[in-house]
Formats: C-alpha cells, structure tokens, sequence
C-alpha cells in the first residue's frame, strides 16, 4: 500500500486498494543470434575438393588447404569453415558411464579413465499389475524392487596414436566409487586413483598399471583415517620423485 494514495480503510475493516493497469513494457525482447552450420566428419585425401552450396553462393576448397589453415572464410566474410576434432566414442554399454578424465602420457599418447556404472535393481521395468495382490487387489509383496546386484567398477583405455583399446577394468564390479583420477609416472607406468565407500568409510585407493605388461599391480589403500577422503574435482595429481608420495594440485 502507498501511504500517501488513494488506499482506504474503514473503521468496520473494509477497504479500498489503488490498482494499476498491466502494460506491456516499452523495450524489446532480446533476441540472440546463434552460429548457423554443421559438423562434417570426412575419410579422404588431402587433394579431395569440398563444395557447399548456400542461398549466398557457392565455395569449396580442399582438404588440404583446410588442414594447413586451421580456417577458411569465403564468400566475403559470410561463410567460413573451421578443423574441429572429430568425435570418438571410448565407452557404449548399457551402463551408465560417467566421471571421464584423460592424462597424456610421455609418448603423446592418451590415457583415458571412466567409472562404470551398473544399475542397482531390476534390468527391466517391472509390471505392477504382475506384483502378489489381496483379495482387494492390493499388492503384498514389492521384494521385487529391492536394490542388489549393481555398483561401481574403474576402467582404463589409452590411445596408442592411431586407435583407443577396448576397455579393461582396473577394479572389481559392485563397488561405491567417485572422482577416479589417471597419471604417468617417470618410469611410464600409469597410476589410477579413486575414492571408494569401504565399510561406511571414504578412503583413497589407487593401481599401477604397466602399459608393456599389460596388468595391474595390486590395489592398494593410501588412506585410513575417519571422515571422506576424497580427490579434489578437477585437480591436477603430481607424483613425488621418489614414486611414493602423491599430491593433489587444485586446476587454475
């Protein structure tokens, strides 16, 4: 209410209350002009010629030109065509995969680490009308949902410089598993750590895995103590010079 306008208040308790007009206000809605384009994921030599046809005209250019530039603009400024990575899919279960973090290794090549989710529960929806019933159609018994089987599991993949290796498990299945990390050690071996749910308590775990082996050493458990322990998200780990002590640097 405004003090000062044209609001009133009886002494029975009715009252008067100033009302406004909603108007539609003066100024324009912002309108964003989003990028116009698409993706072309091309398996040819460097002397194939691409051409794209446009209600602005028509371009091409070759492979080639477009590999030595990075970018080419045509069409006075009114189209241009970028090298972007094309994309790879490392992971395609039925499983959810989730937490992906990829460390380069002394050799250029990529080492690339995900967790592994398995559903708790049921594979396939359950029928409801198919559950145990009373006489008054009731269902009686739901053990059906109970959650079992399902968890976490760490898996390891590397880039060799021309393809991605299938998978391999660094862990058991089953477990409660976040924010696994990968790095190389000055000896090439690959270090794989995770934070992992054992006995209600949060504790730091990590695997060595040799890339000419093949296989990983035995998991062993860095942390003890009470409480979560839990590596920092998006953090760079550092290795000690002597192999044995390990440090978490928060990413700038």
């Amino acid at each position: 209410m405004d003090p000062g306008g044209k609001e009133k208040i009886s002494p029975e308790g009715s009252f008067i209350l100033r009302t406004f007009k909603v108007r539609k206000p003066p100024w324009r809605k912002r309108e964003f002009i989003l990028p116009n384009g698409f993706v072309l994921v091309l398996d040819a030599p460097q002397t194939a010629e691409i051409t794209i046809s446009t209600n602005k005209g028509e371009f091409s250019f070759t492979v080639g030109e477009l590999l030595d530039r990075g970018s080419l603009v045509r069409l006075q400024g009114q189209a241009r065509a970028d090298l972007v990575a094309s994309p790879v899919t490392l992971a395609d279960t039925e499983r959810e995969d989730d937490f992906p973090r990829c460390s380069p290794s002394p050799g250029r090549e990529g080492l690339y680490r995900l967790i592994e989710h398995k559903h708790f529960g049921p594979p396939t929806p359950i029928n409801l009308t198919k559950l145990p019933k009373d006489e008054k159609g009731i269902p009686t018994d739901y053990s059906a949902f109970k959650p079992e089987g399902g968890g976490d599991r760490v898996m390891l993949t590397w880039f060799d410089g021309e393809r991605w290796a299938k998978p391999i498990p660094v862990t058991d299945e089953g477990l409660d598993i976040w924010r696994p990390s990968v790095v190389v050690d000055g000896e090439g071996k690959v270090w794989v750590l995770w934070s992992q749910n054992i006995e209600g308590n949060r504790d730091i775990l990590a695997g060595r895995f040799d890339p000419e082996k093949g296989s990983f050493s035995k998991i062993q458990r860095l942390t003890f103590d009470p409480g979560a322990d839990i590596p920092c998200g998006g953090c760079e780990i550092r290795l000690g010079p002597d192999l044995d002590s390990l440090a978490g640097v928060e990413g700038r």
